[in-house]
């Protein structure tokens, strides 16, 4: 990971990058992963429903390492560009340090989308509720 001024690194505990001052374990700041993410300026992330789905819904821009053999990619990544600030980056750029200019960016960039609600959880209680009462009629 390049060391840029301003920029701390927040990585999972596991992770081996812990030999720098810019380099914090994620436990050091004692708050769960949905408030740490939200208090971050930018999140570096795999192509993948959890994070980004997050990212959009906590307004964090993301910088997005393709995952082409993940058959949902086309369609997650369609989602995160009409709802949220994202830039696609490959693996190669990550292991090459070529990442930099694109993360730069946004950090300086204003969020422009509408704000994503999410409603899944009601929805699924909803679900319930009905195959609960017998009401259910899919």
């Amino acid at each position: 990971m390049p060391k840029l001024a301003g920029v701390a690194w927040i990585f999972d505990d596991k992770s081996l990058y812990r030999t720098r001052e810019d380099f914090f374990p994620v436990s050091s700041f004692g708050l769960s992963y949905i408030d740490l993410l939200a208090s971050c300026n930018l999140v570096l992330t795999k192509t993948g429903y959890g994070t980004q789905t997050e990212a959009v819904i906590n307004q964090i821009p993301a910088l997005c390492v393709q995952r082409p053999d993940w058959p949902e990619e086309p369609y997650l990544s369609a989602w995160h560009q009409q709802q949220g600030e994202v830039v696609f980056i490959d693996w190669q750029a990550i292991q090459t340090g070529q990442f930099v200019e694109p993360l730069t960016a946004l950090l300086t960039t204003t969020w422009t989308k509408q704000r994503v609600l999410p409603t899944g959880a009601q929805e699924a209680a909803s679900y319930i509720q009905a195959c609960l009462a017998g009401k259910y009629q899919g």
